[in-house]
């Protein structure tokens, strides 16, 4: 699993420690669901936009890749 926090104004980035943060499976349907569903509002208490979420999943595929 890993920890995203919500890091400024629509920012969501990998953070251990820091920020109001909710947990997300690797498993690529579980990342999918993510950015489709509102569920992770409750756990950052703030509104994140789907493309900040888009942008975060790849940015994820792209370390993966490393």
């Amino acid at each position: 699993m890993i920890r995203l926090a919500v890091t400024g104004r629509d920012q969501l980035q990998v953070e251990r420690y820091r920020g109001r943060g909710g947990y997300l499976h690797r498993e690529g349907r579980c990342l999918k669901a993510f950015i489709g569903r509102k569920g992770m509002y409750r756990a950052f208490h703030v509104e994140v936009s789907r493309a900040a979420k888009t942008k975060l999943i790849e940015e994820l595929a792209g370390r993966d890749g490393e």
